[in-house]
C-alpha cells in the first residue's frame, strides 16, 4: 500500500516539476518569430498594470503572452492540428471553418467580440447613415465619395461551406446593407457581390486556402471601381500571368498543419504600368490604422491632368487594386484604415475619396462618423 502511495507521490512530483520547468523556460525564451510570421501577427506583449482595468484584463492578456512563448509551441500545434484535421475531419483553429473540396473559410464568429446587441438591420442603418454623412462631408469640400463593399468568401461560395454553415442563416448587418443601401446611397455605394457571384461560374475569384480574393477577383474589383468612377479600366489583354504552384493561404497557416494545404493559382502583371510609388509620408491616425501590417502608400503617374485621390482600404486592396488603380491618378494615396481620416484628406486635397471594406467589418463593428 505504501509503495503505491510513494509511486503516486513520485508521479505527481515529477509532473509538477516538468510543468514548472516548461513554464519557466517558456517565460524566458523569445517567441517563435517564424511561427508568428506564418500566422500574420506580432507576439503579444507583457500586459501592463497601470490602471484598475488592467488588473481585470491581466489573466487573459498574460495567457496570450505565455502562449506565444510556450516551449515546443509549433510542435504541439502541429500534432494537435494533424489529429483534428486529418484524423477527425474538423478544424484545429477557432478562426477557420473547414469546407468541402479543400475550401477553407474564416469563421465570422471569431470577429464578433465587442459587437453591440442592436439588431442587424439597425446596425446596417447606422452604417448607411454614417456613409451618407461621409458622402455629404466630402461633397461640401468638392470631393466625390464612393464606398465599396467586398463580400465574404462564404457569401460568394456558400455551397463550399459545411452543411451546418450553409444558407439559410440569420441575416447579418452586411446582408441588410446590400439590400438597403443602393436606393439610399445611389452612386456612392458599390456592392461587388453580384459581380463576383456571377464570375465564379467561370473561374475561381477567391483563394481556396486564404481569406481574400485572388488576382482574378481583385482584377474584377479594380475594373468595377474604375468604371463607377467614370474611368476606363486597363485592358485585361495587356496582362501577363504567372502560375504559382504552391500558394499557401492565411487560413491554411492558421490550421498549423505539419504540411499546410497549398493550391495552384496565378498572379497578374501589367508590363506597361506607369504608376510609381512615391516616398511621401501619410498622416494616418494610428487609432484607425488597420491592418497594421500594411503601411500607407502614395502612388501616381507624372501627369498633372489626372485627378488626385485617396483610398481607405483593408487587406483586400493589396491584390491588384494596389497599385493598379493608381494608373488613373496623378496622386493616389492608399491608406489602410477602418474609416476615412480627415487629416489625410486635408493633406492631399483629393477630388475622389474611396472607402473599401470587407463585409465582416459591417457585420461586427460600428461605423466611425466624420467630425
Amino acid at each position: 500500500m505504501r509503495a503505491g502511495k510513494n509511486t503516486d507521490v513520485l508521479v505527481v512530483s515529477g509532473f509538477f516539476a516538468f510543468c514548472s520547468v516548461m513554464g519557466a523556460w517558456s517565460l524566458v525564451q523569445s517567441p517563435d518569430q517564424g511561427s508568428l510570421i506564418r500566422e500574420g501577427r506580432v507576439p503579444s506583449p507583457f500586459p501592463e498594470l497601470r490602471k484598475a482595468q488592467d488588473v481585470r484584463r491581466f489573466p487573459t492578456r498574460f495567457e496570450s503572452y505565455f502562449q506565444d512563448r510556450l516551449a515546443f509551441r509549433e510542435t504541439l500545434l502541429n500534432a494537435h492540428a494533424a489529429i483534428r484535421v486529418w484524423g477527425l475531419g474538423v478544424s484545429s483553429s477557432p478562426k477557420v471553418i473547414v469546407g468541402t473540396d479543400g475550401w477553407l473559410f474564416l469563421d465570422p464568429s471569431s470577429e464578433a467580440q465587442g459587437v453591440n446587441s442592436a439588431p442587424a438591420d439597425l446596425r446596417a442603418r447606422r452604417w448607411i447613415e454614417c456613409l451618407r454623412q461621409w458622402r455629404d462631408w466630402c461633397a461640401s469640400r468638392g470631393i466625390r465619395f464612393l464606398f465599396v463593399l467586398v463580400p465574404e468568401k462564404q457569401t460568394v461560395y456558400p455551397d463550399k461551406l459545411p452543411a451546418s454553415h450553409r444558407p439559410p442563416q440569420p441575416a447579418l448587418a452586411g446582408d441588410h446593407l446590400r439590400r438597403l443601401a443602393p436606393p439610399l446611397l445611389s452612386e456612392s455605394f458599390l456592392d461587388l457581390t453580384p459581380l463576383l457571384q456571377e464570375a465564379r461560374r467561370n473561374q475561381d475569384v477567391y483563394f481556396r486556402t486564404d481569406t481574400h480574393w485572388n488576382d482574378d477577383g481583385g482584377w474584377l474589383g479594380y475594373e468595377a471601381i474604375a468604371r463607377r468612377l467614370g474611368i476606363t479600366p486597363i485592358s485585361a489583354n495587356s496582362l501577363l500571368s504567372e502560375v504559382v504552384p504552391n500558394f499557401e493561404g492565411d487560413l491554411a497557416r492558421m490550421l498549423h498543419l505539419p504540411r499546410p494545404e497549398t493550391e495552384v493559382t496565378r498572379t497578374l502583371h501589367d508590363p506597361s504600368a506607369k504608376a510609381r510609388r512615391r516616398d511621401e509620408a501619410v498622416p494616418l491616425d494610428p487609432r484607425w490604422h488597420s491592418p497594421r501590417s500594411i503601411q500607407p502608400q502614395v502612388w501616381g503617374v507624372d501627369d498633372r491632368d489626372l485627378p488626385r485621390g485617396v483610398m481607405f482600404h483593408d487587406s483586400f486592396a493589396q491584390r491588384v487594386v494596389i497599385p493598379r488603380l493608381a494608373e488613373h491618378f496623378h496622386t493616389l494615396v492608399y491608406a489602410p484604415s477602418v474609416a476615412p481620416d480627415p487629416k489625410v484628406i486635408e493633406r492631399f486635397a483629393p477630388q475622389v475619396v474611396v472607402q473599401q471594406l470587407v463585409e465582416r467589418r459591417i457585420n461586427h463593428h460600428d461605423p466611425i462618423a466624420p467630425p
